[in-house]
């Protein structure tokens, strides 16, 4: 694991851009890396994977030795269960928890990066993505936001938005609009577990759209 370089200037002094979109480098005496949660083979700038801690970092779980085990590797290196990336300068990037990473097609893809994503349209005051199994692709993203009223933009128009700007595998594969605020906790943290049903009857919806009706062997179209 490499010690990362502090980057020029206090943090503090940085732009709200530059604070918004990343957390800086490793305090001194620490050490960050990003590795791959299923190789443990430490990831180059810019790719995404599990941000793991050594150096002054905690010697485990006080009074539990299985929860140590599952979260320490035996150097004492502390796997944080959280995804994110390096950049050319050692800064960390982060990008969600891992629990939360949309497996699609072999590719991982961040419900938060694709939430931000979708903020920059205009009429988009809230967003959440989630991700719902599919028998072809592991798993595929559906996306809920709120807008500013029901009249502002519809599911193709975002859709299409999406399709012009970001990679394919990240589009969601549906969009569920609403003018009512998405759940939250108390500090204001989105709640992905409490959209999740909606997505999971939504990707069962869409896959049973997919299917021929009983008996047809060319199309849905050829169905009628």
């Amino acid at each position: 694991m490499r010690t990362v370089r502090r980057s020029d200037g206090n943090p503090y002094d940085w732009p709200l851009d530059r604070r918004c979109a990343r957390q800086g480098t490793a305090l001194p005496g620490n050490r960050v890396a990003i590795i791959d949660k299923q190789t443990g083979q430490v990831q180059p700038p810019g790719e995404l994977g599990e941000i793991v801690v050594s150096g002054c970092a905690s010697p485990g779980h006080l009074g539990q030795p299985d929860e140590t085990a599952a979260s320490f590797d035996p150097d004492g290196t502390f796997r944080t269960g959280d995804l994110g990336h390096l950049d050319a300068d050692g800064e960390l990037h982060f990008a969600g928890r891992a629990s939360e990473m949309i497996r699609t097609g072999g590719i991982n893809v961040s419900p938060l990066e694709v939430e931000e994503f979708l903020l920059t349209y205009d009429a988009v005051e809230e967003a959440m993505v989630v991700g719902v199994a599919d028998p072809k692709a592991d798993q595929v993203p559906i996306a809920f936001v709120r807008t500013t009223s029901p009249h502002d933009t519809d599911e193709a128009t975002l859709l299409a938005f999406c399709r012009d700007q970001i990679a394919a595998y990240k589009v969601p594969r549906r969009i569920v609009l609403r003018t009512t605020a998405l759940p939250r906790t108390a500090t204001g943290k989105l709640v992905r577990t409490a959209l999740t049903e909606e997505a999971q009857a939504l990707g069962r919806a869409r896959r049973a759209d997919a299917e021929p009706a009983e008996g047809c062997q060319v199309s849905r179209e050829a169905c009628g």
